[in-house]
């Protein structure tokens, strides 16, 4: 159970240096935050270590202790928000569009001029973390995707990935059923030995992509036993 400290409790002021855990937060706000007359994430109820960690990072990196997290999505997810103006600053500074995001967001550029490999890599943790699946199929082999709305940041995607040595192909697609009035931009690779590096060095900190991740590993150890 996840415990909850009083509402309105500032710790301190929110980092400035662009550290890993800085870069980790900005990754997964990218993903699945919003930044209104406050800012939020959503994490999925199941994936209770997520939860820790994002509770976590709101407390290290923005200072902050975050309202009481709040049922939403029918009771499958949790969102983790805080109304402190410390907060909306953090993320306005580093050039994060408030209001609706959707088509028009992307990487930081302090990001994406970064020379830290460990802060390039903790960003894409994030963001493959909220927008990303691993997933794959006996016999067929094993995939890594990220799908967003918007074009720029899928780019921004493949060009960051491709500093770090990976290889994503991608494409645009419009999804038969449901609301979508623009399509879906994804970027992936089914690359073995891509797939498993990513895994390795990227991962995730969502619970079900590393649950996921380790029974294909477990599959095929036993094949090659």
């Amino acid at each position: 159970m996840l415990k909850v400290k009083p509402r309105g409790v500032i710790y301190h002021q929110p980092r400035n240096e662009l550290d890993e855990d800085v870069a980790l937060l900005l990754g997964l706000h990218v993903g699945d935050g919003w930044l209104s007359d406050k800012w939020g994430i959503a994490c999925e109820k199941k994936d209770k270590s997520m939860i820790l960690r994002v509770t976590q990072l709101v407390r290290d990196v923005l200072g902050v202790e975050p309202i009481k997290p709040c049922e939403c999505a029918a009771g499958k997810a949790i969102m983790i928000r805080s109304g402190q103006p410390q907060v909306l600053d953090f993320f306005r500074n580093h050039y994060l569009p408030q209001g609706r995001k959707t088509g028009k967001v992307r990487i930081p550029q302090p990001i994406l001029e970064s020379n830290n490999e460990a802060v390039s890599k903790a960003f894409l943790r994030g963001l493959f973390s909220t927008d990303g699946c691993f997933s794959f199929q006996i016999n067929r082999g094993s995939r890594v995707e990220i799908q967003v709305k918007s074009k720029k940041l899928r780019d921004d995607f493949i060009y960051l990935t491709s500093q770090l040595g990976f290889s994503f192909r991608f494409y645009a697609y419009l999804p038969p059923r449901g609301k979508n009035k623009a399509p879906l931009q994804v970027a992936y690779t089914t690359q073995t030995r891509q797939v498993v590096r990513w895994m390795e060095e990227i991962g995730s900190i969502k619970d079900s992509h590393i649950q996921q991740y380790q029974h294909w590993k477990k599959i095929i150890e036993a094949k090659r036993s």
